[in-house]
């Protein structure tokens, strides 16, 4: 009965990880975000999560490789089940380490900061309301990929389309004046 355990996990989290690798973005579509709703990561850390499909299958295809090598070799259950536990963690860790050294070779060496918006003219893509928070677009410095952030406005309420400038950032949020 373990044995076919071992073996469902290995073979379950094996065939994700082969789909995955031919069809691309498999993952992301199933990907555990635990972060909180925005649209850039603007300062923050942008490696992936430990949660990634990816990670969690290769632990998966561990664990059951290596509790299929226990049975194999005649041990207890209890000592199997442990090389496994050990086992899934390693592959887990393993991908995960791949996982964040392909994407920071991707990423480069470029962070973006809240500050690196000041000055920079952008569009706002939700109006923003006299005393509320819209949306701006804008193109991110160094990278030239278009970005939508949070922000807030000390010109009164701005329509969606209108040209900005963003003059400070408070809270997280930038600020944007007309023009």
């Amino acid at each position: 009965m373990a044995s076919i355990v071992f073996g469902t996990s290995f073979a379950l989290g094996l065939l994700i990880l082969v789909i995955g690798a031919f069809l691309g973005d498999i993952g992301d579509a199933v990907d555990f975000d635990l972060d909180a709703d925005t649209d850039f990561d603007l300062d923050g850390d942008s490696s992936p999560s430990f949660f990634n499909i990816r990670v969690l299958s290769g632990g998966a295809a561990g664990f059951g490789g290596f509790g299929l090598i226990g049975q194999t070799a005649g041990w207890p259950l209890v000592a199997s089940s442990l090389f496994a536990v050990l086992g899934g963690v390693l592959v887990a860790a393993g991908t995960y380490a791949l996982i964040a050294f392909v994407f920071g070779k991707m990423q480069g060496s470029h962070h973006i900061h809240s500050v690196d918006f000041v000055n920079q003219s952008g569009q706002v893509t939700v109006a923003i309301p006299a005393t509320g928070i819209g949306k701006v677009a804008l193109i991110a410095p160094g990278s030239g990929e278009r970005i939508v952030l949070s922000a807030s406005s000390n010109s009164g309420r701005l329509p969606n389309g209108t040209t900005v400038t963003v003059v400070d950032v408070q809270g997280g949020n930038l600020v944007v004046e007309q023009g």
